[in-house]
């Protein structure tokens, strides 16, 4: 069983509830995004890049690297 959310501007998120999730944008945002999931412009080589803008592709722990520059803290949860 799958939960779908979407918005108003065509973003789409899928997800099973337990590993998977499949993340789906608008064209117009391709080669416009940042994060976790890459850049969105097609290239899987140029999609490991920190917060800061720090190409990270040949480090190793690579994608921990980028989900630690990119996570928040909680203000009711502090650690």
């Amino acid at each position: 069983m799958n939960v779908r959310f979407s918005t108003d501007f065509s973003l789409v998120v899928e997800s099973d509830g337990k590993w998977t999730s499949v993340i789906k944008i608008p064209s117009s945002y391709e080669g416009k995004m940042t994060g976790i999931c890459g850049n969105a412009d097609g290239n899987p080589n140029n999609d490991l890049v920190l917060k800061d803008g720090t190409d990270v592709s040949s480090s190793p722990y690579r994608f921990d690297k980028v989900c630690n520059s990119f996570q928040v803290d909680d203000p009711e949860n502090p650690t």
